[in-house]
């Protein structure tokens, strides 16, 4: 039996190892790949999650680079630049950021899509493509950070097409986004979609 004194001491470490704990979860190895193209962008957004984990943050410039590396590893997050070709070398899509989130998707890593494009309907393609979150240039640094922070808190499974419905409700095979309710077909939003998944 351990002495009153100790005891207490040892209920204070305890209480600090705890508190320091639960304060660092969303700080916990995290690896964060980064895949854009412009060297600025790139250590702009590196400077932006550094602070947000104790992993590694892993910085990639091109799509080729990017699709090695990303089936090399596991990463807690992904952030890619959607305009990344066409490459000198080859030509790809001038949207190669989608070559690699259809990648990630397959290997279960929430993507962060960030893009200058002009276009109205990338964040819904992005989004429907199953990329956590969509990011318009020029940043908003406040609004970023909240969505990495989002991201790497979320679960995520690594069963990527896996889903548990509630009871009654289930997905609409030939609607999507859409879902089935009592067997009656039901039209969702791509927001509402998004919130059942």
């Amino acid at each position: 039996m351990l002495p009153i004194k100790k005891l207490k001491y040892f209920s204070v470490q305890c209480a600090v190892i705890y508190r320091h704990n639960v304060n660092n979860l969303s700080t916990d190895m995290n690896d964060i790949v980064i895949v854009e193209d412009s060297t600025a962008d790139n250590q702009m957004l590196a400077a932006l999650v550094r602070p947000l984990t104790s992993g590694e943050v892993v910085q990639v410039y091109t799509r080729q680079e990017g699709d090695r590396v990303i089936k090399g590893r596991s990463f807690s997050l992904a952030i890619i630049d959607l305009d990344l070709g066409p490459e000198p070398a080859e030509v790809f899509s001038k949207y190669g950021g989608f070559d690699l989130l259809s990648t990630l998707v397959q290997l279960g890593i929430p993507t962060i899509i960030v893009s200058g494009t002009s276009e109205e309907n990338l964040p819904q393609v992005a989004t429907a493509l199953k990329a956590f979150d969509f990011v318009s240039k020029p940043i908003s640094e406040p609004e970023f950070i909240n969505k990495v922070k989002h991201a790497l808190e979320a679960p995520h499974s690594a069963n990527v097409g896996e889903q548990t419905w509630p009871k009654n409700l289930q997905p609409d095979p030939k609607n999507n986004p859409g879902v089935m309710w009592k067997g009656k077909p039901v039209r969702l939003s791509l927001t509402q979609y998004r919130l059942l998944k």
